[in-house]
């Protein structure tokens, strides 16, 4: 069993003209 380095879940960007680049982006690193 490992435990993992990095967790992302959920992750959302925006540009700051109002377009969306991701959304509901989940990432697990071990």
């Amino acid at each position: 069993m490992s435990e993992k380095s990095l967790e992302i879940s959920g992750l959302a960007y925006a540009y700051p003209d109002g377009n969306q680049a991701l959304y509901g982006v989940n990432l697990s690193i071990n």
